[in-house]
């Protein structure tokens, strides 16, 4: 596994494997692990993942760090290999044998806040969102934009136990109530220690079913 250089967000941290995709989506899967221990099994992944087709064909591993936490840690490709369940219907399931896996791969997280699966909420009453920062005290920005770009809000705080929890009442800064079903929001983040200063760009909001 070797790291690879890709224009676009800093928080993508992608790598190429000399493994043929073509041939992988057809007789298993790969995946990346971070910090597991020799004789885990599950729950030793990197949350965010896809794998891709490189343009030589190989197999591209892409890890959305920013739902990690920051620092060290060491990496592994994961092959697990699978076979024909004889007992299902027309031989069509697959089942899994034992999987293998590549040499650790030392790599340096510097993502300044972490974000949390399903933790952000948007509904028609408000917008919540839960964070973490990499350190326990820092300052932090929130700047709310329409997909176009279109300013809406800017909400900051500060937190001394590395959790931001932050509610958006769903008006523009001039009191206007927002209704479309998707915005964009950047976070800002600074730590009073030293000049550690970053931002990072979290997933559009997605509007849940009106009740």
């Amino acid at each position: 596994m070797r790291r690879v250089a890709r224009e676009g967000d800093a928080d993508i941290a992608t790598f190429e494997l000399p493994i043929c995709y073509a041939a992988l989506t057809n007789i298993g899967t790969l995946r990346l692990l971070c910090d597991a221990g020799p004789g885990e099994k599950a729950g030793n992944e990197v949350l965010i993942q896809e794998c891709q087709r490189a343009t030589n064909g190989n197999c591209l591993l892409l890890w959305n760090t920013s739902f990690d936490p920051p620092g060290q840690h060491f990496l592994q490709a994961e092959f697990a290999l699978s076979q024909r369940d004889g007992s299902s219907r027309e031989d069509k399931q697959l089942k899994q044998v034992t999987p293998l896996r590549g040499p650790l791969f030392s790599f340096v997280s510097t993502n300044v806040i972490q974000f949390f699966p399903h933790a952000d909420s948007y509904t028609d009453h408000g917008a919540f969102f839960r964070a973490k920062l990499a350190q326990p005290v820092g300052s932090y920005s929130l700047k709310l934009t329409t997909i176009s770009g279109q300013h809406i809000h800017t909400i900051t705080g500060s937190t001394t136990n590395g959790i931001a929890e932050v509610y958006w009442d769903l008006l523009y800064d001039g009191g206007k109530g927002y209704t479309d079903e998707s915005f964009n929001s950047t976070w800002t983040v600074t730590f009073p220690d030293h000049s550690k200063t970053g931002s990072t760009n979290s997933t559009s909001a997605q509007a849940q079913s009106k009740p």
